[in-house]
C-alpha cells in the first residue's frame, strides 16, 4: 500500500489536525496484519520523495509527523508515475491532498492505468467549502479515484476507520 501526502503551502493551516488524521490511518493500516507501506510525499517547487518499504506502519507514522509543508506546486501525476513504476505489486495508493493543479486528463489516464494493474486510488480530499481551489478539486479527485475503481472521500477526523473499512472491501 502506498501512502502519498500533498505537503504543499495550502495544507499548512490544517497540518496539525492532518497529522492527528493521518495518523489514525496508519493505525487502521496497522490493524489490517501484514501489510507493506511506502510513504510518499511532494512540498516545495520540485520536491517529491518515497521512503522504502515497512511492514511497520508505525515507522512511516512517525516519519509524517516530522515533515512540514513548503509552498509549490501539487504534483500527483509524479505520485501516479512512481506508483506505476513499483517493482511491488500494489494493492492501493492512498492520496490526502486539498488542491490540484495538475492536468486532469493526465491524473484520470495514470489512475485508469493503476485501475487496469488491480491498484485502486483511494483519494481523501481535505475539502473547504469557503477554498475555491479545493472545490474545484473534488470532480477531479473524484475522476481519479473512480478510472481507478478506488473510492472518493473527505478528509475527516474519522478518516483512519474509512480507510479501514475500504481496505477490508
Amino acid at each position: 500500500l502506498m501512502v502519498a501526502l500533498d505537503l504543499t503551502g495550502s495544507r499548512e493551516h490544517s497540518l496539525k489536525q492532518a497529522r492527528i488524521a493521518t495518523g489514525a490511518m496508519f493505525d487502521a493500516i496497522k490493524a489490517l496484519g501484514a501489510v507493506a507501506v511506502k510513504l510518499v510525499y511532494y512540498r516545495g517547487s520540485d520536491e517529491c520523495r518515497a521512503t522504502s518499504w515497512h511492514s511497520d506502519p508505525d515507522i512511516l507514522g512517525a516519519s509524517m509527523r516530522r515533515l512540514s509543508c513548503e509552498v509549490g506546486y501539487t504534483q500527483i501525476a509524479r505520485v501516479l508515475r512512481l506508483a506505476l513504476a513499483e517493482g511491488e505489486s500494489l494493492s492501493g495508493l492512498v492520496f490526502v491532498g486539498d488542491h490540484c493543479e495538475d492536468d486532469p486528463g493526465e491524473l484520470r489516464e495514470l489512475a485508469a492505468k493503476l485501475g487496469r494493474k488491480g491498484c485502486r486510488c483511494f483519494v481523501f480530499h481535505e475539502c473547504a467549502d469557503d477554498d475555491g481551489r479545493s472545490i474545484q478539486a473534488k470532480p477531479v479527485f473524484k475522476r481519479m479515484a473512480e478510472a481507478s475503481g478506488g473510492v472518493y472521500v473527505e478528509f475527516k477526523p474519522d478518516s483512519g476507520v474509512v480507510l479501514r473499512e475500504l481496505l477490508l472491501n
